[in-house]
């Protein structure tokens, strides 16, 4: 067995065990350590090579080499770097430091932690591993996002989600975008739901004005990153691939829609469909390109949160037929997600470009 079909085996094998034992914290830390095992141990694949230079390249003595909204990261690179230490150890702290906090978070939220860890096994796993910036960044808007929950009018609450936003973006500066969320939640809670639809719709039908007005960001740092997303990928795109991103989107939402009205009083799923009306206001921007899709997957992770939350035995080993379709439907999703993104993807890269380099340039399982 040569170490891709050893790894896709034990990652296949970690979501079974997810499937029949959905409660058990254990399973779900042995999930969370392969995670750390893939993400952390990471020594090549997509985007590695990209990201090492960033690593290389990072000065905190000049600040006309740097961007002004990851000025955390390139102290980080560069003190570590001048310590003689190599790219692949940083990022394994990293990555470790991304999984923890995230793992900390679904073992604290969900009732059945390797149940909603399993769905993260399908999608995003290899995303997050790939996308190196992104990752941490991700993880502490995922921290950020859970400590909101159940106070999100809060004073101190909002200041300290704030902070933390401007921490993440320290890391990736497209994490920028969640600033929105604490002003979404002001909006009466019956008005939201309009509100972002209007906004869907506005945006898309004025999609060419979008980057006119982003033109005007002059922070440093996001002038060549605003040219690639919409300028350069953005020639890919074409109103079929929206339709599609949209029904995507769509009926993961429907998923959480359906479970909110089986169990309204549940505040949890009205906290995580709340987080989905939020996320139909960047739909729009998948006009451009599907690398904009990186905002919904902090939705992801609480919708898997939420599914597992939400299922419902009466009775000693029954479980609602609702509860069983609609988990088999976020499983299908999860599966489609990794279909599209990691498998048959739109672009020249696919299975071998994205996962496999995953397994094979791995430090610890070599």
């Amino acid at each position: 067995m040569n170490i891709v079909s050893l790894g896709i085996t034990i990652t296949v094998l970690l979501i079974l065990l997810g499937i029949i034992f959905p409660k058990s914290k254990f399973f779900a830390i042995l999930q969370l350590a392969w995670i750390i095992v893939l993400s952390s141990g990471n020594s090549g694949g997509a985007d590695y090579i990209d990201n090492s230079n960033i690593f290389l390249t990072a000065d905190t003595h000049s600040i006309n080499g740097i961007s002004v909204t990851n000025g955390v990261f390139s102290f980080l690179a560069t003190t570590w770097r001048d310590a003689g230490l190599n790219y692949i150890a940083f990022n394994g702290i990293l990555a470790l430091a991304a999984t923890v906090l995230m793992g900390w978070v679904i073992l604290r939220y969900a009732e059945r932690p390797a149940l909603s860890t399993a769905f993260l096994l399908i999608f995003p796993i290899f995303d997050n591993v790939i996308q190196k910036r992104w990752y941490p960044a991700m993880a502490i808007i995922i921290f950020a996002v859970a400590m909101l929950y159940k106070q999100p009018h809060s004073f101190k609450r909002n200041a300290a989600f704030v902070l933390l936003c401007l921490l993440a973006v320290q890391f990736h500066s497209g994490v920028l975008v969640y600033l929105s969320i604490p002003v979404f939640f002001l909006i009466k809670k019956r008005n939201r739901l309009k509100i972002a639809i209007i906004m869907l719709v506005i945006g898309t039908a004025g999609r060419s004005l979008i980057p006119i007005m982003l033109q005007h960001i002059s922070i440093q740092g996001m002038t060549d990153k605003l040219e690639l997303y919409f300028s350069v990928l953005a020639q890919t795109s074409s109103w079929t691939h929206y339709a599609f991103w949209v029904v995507w989107q769509v009926a993961q939402m429907m998923i959480v829609w359906l479970l909110y009205k089986r169990n309204s009083e549940s505040k949890f799923l009205s906290y995580v469909w709340q987080l989905n009306i939020w996320a139909l206001i960047f739909v729009p921007l998948y006009t451009f390109n599907p690398v904009f899709t990186r905002i919904y997957r902090t939705v992801i992770v609480f919708n898997a949160i939420a599914v597992g939350n939400s299922i419902r035995a009466p009775k000693k080993n029954q479980v609602v037929v609702a509860s069983l379709v609609l988990t088999t439907a976020q499983f299908t999703m999860s599966i489609v997600s990794f279909l599209v993104m990691d498998y048959i993807t739109s672009s020249s890269l696919g299975f071998n470009e994205l996962v496999a380099p995953i397994f094979t340039n791995n430090i610890f399982l070599k």
